[in-house]
This record gives C-alpha cells, structure tokens and sequence, in this order.
C-alpha cells in the first residue's frame, strides 16, 4: 500500500548489507603523515638557525654603531663537535664582537662538553664570552665534605678557556655614555644589606676555614657589583642578561619589574621557544605557572623574538637544547638557534 514502509528483519538487512573494503589510502596518509612528523624533528633537531636582528639605540656612541652581540643559551645536552663544526657552518662569515650567553649551559646531569666545546671555538676566533647561570646549571662554588671552599671546577674550566661569569656589570666601553653588560640576578640583592650581614658572619668564631672563604668570596663579588654600580651614570645605556625572561608587570612583582625597567635591551632564553610548537599555532606548553593559562599555549611575545615588556624591548632566544627527558627530548617545529643582535644608531632600524 502506497505511504506504508516495508519492515525489514535483521536476517534480511544482513542479505542487502553492502560490505565495503577499507581504501588503502586511510591507511597511508596517517602513515605518510607520521613518517613526516618524524622526518621534520630529525631535520630540525640536527640543524642550527641563526636570527639576525638590528636593535635602534639613538644615543649609542658612534664608535659602537654596528657593534654586534652573538645570543646563545640553553646548550643543555647540545653538542658542537670537537672544533665547533655546527657553529663554524653557522657561522663562518658572520660579524660579531663579543659572546653572551644566557644560562642553562649545562646538561641536567653535569656534562659541560657542549659549554666547553663552544667556549673552545670562541677562544680560537679570539671572541670575548660573558655567561650567567641558569637554573638548571650546577652551583658556581662548592664546599668540600672537609669543609673546604672553591669555586666550583665547571666554573674554573670555562674561566680556564677565556669566558667570564658575568656576576658583576661590566663596561664594554668606557666614555661619555658607556655601554654596560649587566648581569639581572645581582641587582635582586639589597647589596648593602647583604654586605652588612657578611661582616657580621665574619665576626663569628665557630666558622669552619671553607665557611670564612665563602663568605669572603661572596663579600668580594659584593663589593666588586656595588663599585661597578656607583660608577654608572644616568645616560649610560645597558644590556641585561637574565635566564629567565621579564614579563607584563600583570604577571611579575613590582621589584622585578624595577630590575628590568634598569635595562635599555634585556637578553633572555629559558623557555627553548617552548620546545614542542604545532604549525600556525606555536608553542604548547612553556615552564611556567606565572604565565596566562598556566603556561598552556603561551603568547609568542613571551617565547621568542625581539618584543617590547614593560617599556624595555626583551629579546628572548628559543636556545639550543631540550628540556623533557626521553621519550620527549627533541624539539619540533622548533630548530635549536642562537642570534645576533646589531646595535645601531638608526632609529627604527
């Protein structure tokens, strides 16, 4: 009867049930797809980039316009090879005067040899190298189990190899404005206060030999930070070097934002650009609880790049190392990198 549907049993939708094969093809793209995911972080993990940027400073001095900083942190487990090869084919006819290096130099278990190795290529193109510490990098003295002090041996190594622990600012050149290399943790410190309170552990009978020198150590390093801050004049202009970068003063206390604001250019690293990023979408996730959403797909401006924070342009390098340990220890869509950074008198540059 016309407008009446037929009721069909099971038994008979089995008899009309088209069976249909699996196209090859919903195999392969995911395959191929996979196959370039793996293809991509091989590529990127076994490459460095170089970023060149160009930073206007209107009152440098003109002796200094075109005066040039090589940018490297976070080497971690990265290596070079034993002359610096992967450096060298980066950086063969490049520019540069000086090095810094910003923390994270070390690998989570204490192995220095990429440190060592960039050092030694530095030391032979007769580059001056200045670093901080970061977190994840060994302290910088030790105290012996007999209660001996000394400064700690990776330390003494890389001073051994030519490069200097920016623990106290130093002038790069010295005139009618100075341009000063600074290191940000120091100025964390009430140096005074911190002085007062070496000399009153000074007077302390009870303290073991290693304890005295490490006091004496730390009030000589101290004082040597406090002089070389006197000796700044308000026009003077500065580059900070930090580990971890500066962020909206929303989001950091106000006294890190007063140690920031003392900077004309902040250099920075930490968080490897994320390490893990997704195409058109950047990175997934960034160390730290302090940024927005916790850290989850964190804003581009606090992960790489030259970018104004709080009235102070801060550029951040994604670095060259890995911080997740296996199976996630490689980057992707996220080469390894280290930057030059120009200075220039043009504004706008």
């Amino acid at each position: 009867m016309r407008g009446m549907r037929m009721k069909m049993t099971r038994e008979t939708k089995k008899l009309f049930k088209v069976k249909r094969k699996a196209s090859p093809v919903a195999f392969i793209l995911p395959l191929l797809f996979a196959l370039f995911l793996v293809c991509a972080a091989i590529y990127d993990n076994t490459r460095i980039v170089l970023d060149e940027r160009a930073f206007s400073m209107p009152t440098l001095p003109k002796e200094l316009d075109g005066y040039s900083l090589l940018h490297i942190s976070d080497i971690r487990q990265r290596q070079f090879g034993p002359e610096g090869e992967s450096l060298d084919s980066v950086l063969k006819d490049k520019k540069y005067d000086i090095v810094v290096m910003t923390g994270d130099l070390v690998d989570a278990d204490g192995d220095a040899t990429g440190f060592y190795q960039a050092l030694d290529y530095f030391s032979r193109k007769q580059k001056p190298v200045y670093y901080i510490t970061g977190e994840a990098d060994p302290a910088v003295t030790t105290v012996g189990e007999d209660g001996s002090f000394s400064v700690a041996e990776w330390v003494r190594t890389a001073a051994d190899k030519g490069a200097v622990l920016l623990d106290v600012p130093v002038a790069l050149y010295e005139g009618e404005t100075q341009l000063w290399l600074m290191p940000a943790s120091a100025l964390a410190l009430d140096t005074q206060s911190a002085l007062q309170s070496l000399e009153t552990r000074l007077e302390d009978d009870t303290l073991s030999d290693g304890a005295v020198q490490s006091v004496l150590y730390r009030k000589g390093r101290y004082e040597a930070f406090a002089a070389a801050m006197d000796s700044r004049r308000h026009n003077d202009l500065t580059i900070m070097l930090t580990h971890i970068p500066c962020l909206d003063a929303s989001l950091q206390s106000d006294s890190s934002t007063a140690i920031f604001g003392e900077a004309d250019l902040i250099l920075a690293g930490h968080y490897l650009g994320g390490q893990i990023c997704l195409p058109f979408v950047g990175a997934i996730r960034a160390d730290k609880d302090l940024l927005p959403r916790g850290g989850w797909f964190p804003n581009a401006e606090y992960m790489t790049g030259l970018n104004q924070v709080n009235a102070t342009y801060q550029y951040v390098s994604t670095g060259l190392g890995t911080r997740y340990p296996a199976p996630l220890n490689f980057r992707l869509w996220n080469p390894p990198q280290i930057s030059i950074i120009r200075l220039t008198r043009q504004i706008d540059a």
